[in-house]
């Protein structure tokens, strides 16, 4: 069956692959398309086997791989640092008291502040303390006090650009581990594809030479029957006997690699290393061919690392206008207005019958602002990077889905010189045999012909599995192996603008 495979079958199931989403939010969710393995995930558990088809092993993999799931722990964390950096814009609550000694006078005072602040730098102050002297006779030993103060920032630290920088790092950081994920996710399913690809390759491989290892030992029996006769030598005796010896060890070869290649999809799927696997035929579909130009614009339209590039450009930009923004002045208003209450006993403070105003301008940070020059014109230099950094990454991609496009018709083209090797070798072999067996051919032609068509099997194997694992290295150049949130897509308005 396995060497009945058409590249037309090969592929078919993997569009369905394509609906299914995987949509993250504040924890890491996959929601799953016809996931048919779902019922034998409990034989998984026994000795029973788990039977999985391609499409099975790649949603198993993106459900349960570890490294998947060490991803997912990194975008917790980044959800937590955006949570981290909303607390600035929250109220909070600071307590203000404190106990002194001066000349054996005591003092003691009691208060809480709370604290505001917006996004375009306005903090507003609002709170009360009561304060108690042990100062004998005295009309100033109990004073209560509440006061509300706001400041405003004038040049530096006013405006959104400033002030949010901290949620709009934790922000990106959020989008940068998404994309991390994403670009995870879709190299362990074209790792699971290749892997069970070769898995199965691997197997057809060895009925190919379980096969070539039952005509050898066929001909070596006649072989040995025909020496007896006086119609064969020794020579032709010890030729199909090494070659007998040459593919029990290539089949041994084979069965070893196919155990190593299930312990590696094992991992992948994240199942234990004894897990039995029973592994459907790989459906297939046709290799579609794709215009140069419309492929590259795909992949321009979908590579999350792209994406990546062009967001760090933007986290790059704006720094470089809050370095701008960084060399004004510190100037900032504060007003404040108190009403208070003084006397020698704690009723007598507590009327509140005084009150006090202020207005006034502050300004702090180095003359001259040296070490924020320095920063902005480190700035400038990032930002020219950056956009550097955009421009090699188009090319790269424009390179890389030439290269693979030009790979997958050379696979493509492969396919039917491959099948007519095949053919010829096969058709050859069978004569040879015959005429032998007939009395009327040599061992060596028969030998011959048998190695030609076991490395003419072998290649049409590899051409097959290789033509189509060119498609889904493709789609994984073209960003389309896996669909993923449009919002961490390249930015196609950024895209156009960086050209110009």
């Amino acid at each position: 069956m396995a060497l009945t495979l058409s590249i037309r079958s090969f592929y078919k199931v993997f569009q369905r692959l394509e609906a299914a989403r995987m949509i993250f939010s504040k924890a890491w969710k996959i929601s799953l398309f016809c996931f048919p393995m779902l019922g034998n995930l409990a034989g998984a558990q026994t000795n029973a086997p788990l039977v999985l088809s391609l499409q099975g092993a790649v949603q198993l993999a993106l459900l349960q791989n570890r490294d998947l799931a060490k991803l997912a722990t990194a975008h917790e964390t980044a959800l937590l640092d955006r949570a981290g950096a909303e607390t600035d814009f929250s109220i909070r609550a600071r307590p203000n008291g404190g106990v002194s000694s001066t000349a054996g006078i005591q003092t003691r005072q009691l208060g809480l502040d709370l604290v505001k602040k917006t996004e375009w730098g306005t903090q507003l102050e609002i709170g009360g303390a009561a304060m108690r002297s042990d100062i004998p006779d005295s009309d100033f030993a109990a004073r209560d006090s509440v006061h509300i103060t706001l400041s405003q920032p004038l040049l530096r630290y006013a405006g959104r650009l400033v002030n949010r920088e901290g949620l709009e790092r934790a922000s990106s950081h959020i989008r940068t581990a998404l994309r991390s994920l994403e670009l995870k996710k879709s190299d362990i399913a074209l790792q699971v594809i290749q892997t069970y690809a070769e898995v199965h390759r691997l197997e057809a491989q060895a009925a190919v030479e379980q096969a070539t290892l039952a005509r050898l030992d066929k001909l070596a029996r006649l072989t040995q029957a025909r020496a007896q006769q006086g119609r064969a030598t020794k020579v032709d005796t010890l030729r199909v006997e090494a070659q007998r010896g040459d593919a029990a060890t290539r089949a041994r070869t084979v069965t070893e690699r196919i155990a190593a290649l299930r312990l590696d999809l094992a991992e992948l799927l994240g199942l234990e290393p004894e897990a039995a696997l029973q592994l459907a035929p790989p459906p297939m579909f046709a290799v579609e061919t794709q215009a140069v130009a419309v492929a590259v614009a795909t992949a321009l339209s979908n590579r999350l690392d792209l994406a990546q590039v062009q967001q760090d450009h933007r986290d790059v930009e704006r720094g470089l206008r809050i370095a701008r923004h960084m060399l004004l002045p510190d100037l900032k208003l504060v007003t404040t207005y108190e009403r208070y209450g003084e006397g020698a006993t704690v009723s007598s403070a507590s009327g509140f019958d005084q009150s006090n105003w202020s207005v006034g301008l502050q300004a702090d940070g180095d003359l001259g602002a040296g070490r924020e020059r320095i920063a902005y014109r480190q700035a400038q230099l990032d930002e020219r990077t950056a956009l550097a950094d955009i421009e090699t990454a188009r090319r790269m991609i424009e390179r890389q889905v030439r290269q693979q496009l030009l790979e997958q018709a050379r696979a493509a083209a492969e396919i039917g010189q491959a099948q007519r090797n095949r053919a010829v070798a096969e058709g050859r072999l069978r004569l040879a045999r015959r005429l032998f067996e007939m009395g009327r051919g040599d061992n060596f032609t028969v030998t011959d012909a048998e190695q030609q068509f076991q490395q003419a099997q072998t290649a049409w194997l590899a051409v097959q599995t290789e033509a189509a694992l060119s498609g889904y290295k493709l789609r994984r150049l073209l960003g389309t192996l896996l669909e993923c949130p449009d919002e961490l897509k390249p930015d196609a308005a950024a895209e156009k603008a960086s050209r110009k």
